[in-house]
């Protein structure tokens, strides 16, 4: 179980570093940058979503919320990285 927390530290360092190195492909100021980041986070979070919905008895509401929180959250955190990357 403790693994599934690595594997979040690892896939957030993986984003910092994806966006320090791709950072000037971004238009705009330093949080749109980061909701564009966010929504690209979004959009690699949906596969694994659609992998927990097939797998687990989990009605596909449930599935709805987690990929509106993971849109939040990602478009949060990666405001967040922005600036202090800047």
């Amino acid at each position: 179980m403790s693994l599934f927390f690595v594997a979040l530290i690892v896939f957030g360092i993986v984003m910092v570093l994806f966006y320090n190195k791709a950072k000037s492909l971004f238009i705009g100021n330093i949080y749109r940058k980061g909701a564009n980041l966010g929504v690209l986070y979004f959009l690699l979070v949906i596969p694994g979503m659609l992998i927990i919905f097939s797998t687990f008895q989990i009605s596909l509401l449930m599935i709805i919320f987690w990929w509106v929180v993971a849109l939040i959250e990602g478009i949060v955190a990666n405001k967040l990285i922005s600036s202090i990357i800047k």
